[in-house]
């Protein structure tokens, strides 16, 4: 993305402002990434504790 704002920039067809509001864009995106490539991780956590808890339910008592 940033090879192609810096192309665009020296053809004439971008100016400076595009390619610091293409670089703010793309730096903006990378914690949303990040977040959900850990909700499935996050989720099986949630989806085992489940599990126990519905196990636990399931015991007959003493």
């Amino acid at each position: 993305m940033l090879a192609l704002t810096i192309w665009l920039y020296d053809k004439g067809a971008m100016g400076f402002e595009g390619i610091l509001t293409c670089t703010i864009a793309m730096m903006g995106s990378f914690g949303p990434v990040v977040a959900l490539s850990s909700l499935s991780n996050n989720l099986n956590q949630t989806l085992a504790s489940g599990e126990r808890v519905l196990s636990l339910l399931e015991e007959t008592p003493l």
